[in-house]
């Protein structure tokens, strides 16, 4: 009797094992800027919120040259009077870069039907949460 309960608890403590894995600073990063993604995609306002640091900024830069900055209370603004987001967009990571444990840099492409966004997300990791604090994107017309 005494070795099925050894058995059975060495069972729950190989079982609880991958449950406590904690993310890697990258996967960490990752999972902000998709949060912030889906949020906009989906009209979500506090996933956006959640993912973005009180200095957030969007600089956008069309294929007209224009150059708009947008900060995070304008952003939010925009996704609630329905202006911009709400539009699926399949969204790809082309590359992670952590530095230090405290920031980070994403490459990603984002497409919907009819726009490709190309962006490079700016994060710092503030009390443990990755926050994006720049979003620099390119946009182009899907061909």
């Amino acid at each position: 009797m005494n070795l099925l309960v050894v058995f059975i608890f060495g069972l729950i403590g190989v079982v609880e094992k991958p449950l406590t894995i904690m993310y890697s600073d990258q996967e960490a990063a990752e999972e902000c800027v998709t949060q912030f993604v889906q949020g906009a995609d989906q009209r979500d306002l506090k996933k956006i919120d959640a993912a973005l640091h009180n200095h957030f900024r969007v600089m956008i830069h069309s294929s007209n040259e224009e150059v708009q900055i947008i900060d995070k209370a304008q952003y939010l603004s925009l996704i609630k009077e329905e202006k911009i987001g709400g539009t699926p967009r399949t969204f790809s990571v082309e590359q992670i870069d952590v530095y230090g444990a405290k920031t980070a840099k994403i490459k990603a492409k984002l497409s919907s039907g009819e726009m490709n966004f190309h962006s490079y997300y700016s994060l710092i990791k503030v009390n443990g949460n990755w926050k994006i604090v720049q979003d620099l994107v390119h946009i182009t017309a899907s061909n």
